[in-house]
């Protein structure tokens, strides 16, 4: 529970943003005469900044829309803008993008990063969702894009409705359909939905991707007919209400290594650091790379990957291996994954799940054992077995 304090600044940023939204969308009528900007039908041979400032799995769930932009308009520039190199990563891999800006680095550095951007001039910008925070949301006047394309967070701030009076085109959010087509509605004035794209592209990862992960193996002896079940039991730091034990999962890999004769590899990055040093007396083999690319190398060579809902997860969904997602109280029917093999698995008997949209809607009567706590080993365990014996060899 917030402490009465706490609750007053909340609401002070609030009135903050909504005072700040206000004087800009004064500026932007009074001094630069910009109202709603209309953006042409034909978006061959325009500049087009895609800003997509959001984590890894958000980053993955974009490609689609990406994808049906280059397909319908193969003569606009399309540039994408990201926060960290491993999104970078992800966009780069697909092929998609003429140019992938980071803004990241000290305040200098992504000051120049602007200063490039804003020189472009840009025809249309695009919003990837979820793009919840003020700074971002406001970015494309700074970069005096000619006209913007977002969805409308005004349920979740109420200064938005100020905001979105100068955006080419608003789509509003629909709470039950997934984070892909989210972004695809997004194009719905300039791409008919008939020629979107469901898929995601084809991911191509650096020769030398695929060669160190060959290396890796060999170095630990594991033979090319072995089978690796990778696990990711992380996801956000402080998303408790969507990670399931971190006990329960090496209980899961002792019994998929004992009874299936598996390999375990744990895939654990930045938000992991407690469980790695979990993770020192234990048999089990761990991956930690800052190079994307390397893992999603490793993740190939996996023939099943369990995962609590997460960027990495979504990540796996790019490699072509079967995925085995552990649900708390994230919504199944808008973060999903996508791909050719996945299986969720829910708790049971909690009728007030999912209760996480962009944020939690309530506070959890279950703490400090929410409801992804309920989903018991011996279940994971009798759901992965079939998948693992069925999977054919890993990708070489």
């Amino acid at each position: 529970m917030q402490s009465p304090s706490a609750k007053a600044w909340c609401r002070m940023r609030h009135v903050l943003k909504y005072i700040a939204v206000f004087l800009l969308s004064l500026y932007l009528r009074i001094v630069r005469g910009q109202g709603r900007r209309e953006v042409r039908n034909d978006l061959n041979d325009c500049r087009i900044l895609i800003s997509a400032m959001i984590g890894l799995g958000n980053s993955v769930l974009a490609l689609p829309m990406v994808a049906a932009l280059k397909k319908s308009f193969p003569l606009a520039r399309i540039d994408i803008l990201t926060k960290d190199q491993s999104c970078r990563a992800i966009f780069a891999a697909s092929g998609l993008a003429d140019q992938i800006h980071v803004l990241a680095g000290s305040g200098k550095e992504k000051w120049h990063t602007l200063r490039r951007l804003r020189a472009q001039g840009y025809d249309l910008g695009v919003l990837t969702f979820p793009t919840l925070a003020l700074p971002q949301e406001v970015l494309p006047f700074f970069l005096k894009i000619k006209g913007v394309a977002a969805h409308d967070y005004s349920i979740l701030h109420p200064y938005f409705g100020r905001l979105k009076k100068h955006f080419a085109y608003c789509q509003p959010v629909r709470a039950k359909i997934h984070d892909i087509e989210q972004n695809k509605l997004l194009l719905s004035p300039w791409v008919a939905p008939a020629e979107g794209i469901d898929f995601y592209p084809d991911i191509n990862l650096p020769e030398d991707a695929d060669a160190k992960a060959n290396a890796f193996l060999a170095e630990r002896g594991i033979q090319a007919a072995e089978k690796i079940v990778g696990f990711h039991p992380g996801s956000r730091q402080g998303a408790v209400r969507k990670r399931w034990p971190f006990e329960y999962y090496l209980a899961l890999a002792d019994r998929l290594c004992g009874e299936a004769g598996t390999r375990a590899f744990f895939f654990l990055g930045p938000d992991e650091i407690e469980l790695q040093q979990q993770m020192a007396d234990r048999r089990f083999l761990v991956v930690q790379s800052d190079n994307l690319f390397e893992v999603m190398a490793l993740l190939r060579k996996c023939s099943l990957f369990i995962s609590n809902d997460s960027g990495i997860m979504h990540t796996a969904s790019l490699c072509g291996i079967p995925l085995l997602t552990i649900w708390g109280g994230t919504d199944e029917h808008r973060n999903a994954a996508r791909g050719h093999s996945i299986t969720n698995v829910l708790p049971e008997g909690f009728i007030c799940r999912p209760c996480i949209d962009w944020v939690p809607r309530y506070p959890c009567p279950y703490l400090p054992k929410p409801c992804v706590h309920s989903i018991d080993v011996s279940r994971v365990f009798k759901i992965a077995l079939p998948l693992v014996a069925v999977q054919s060899a890993p990708i070489q």
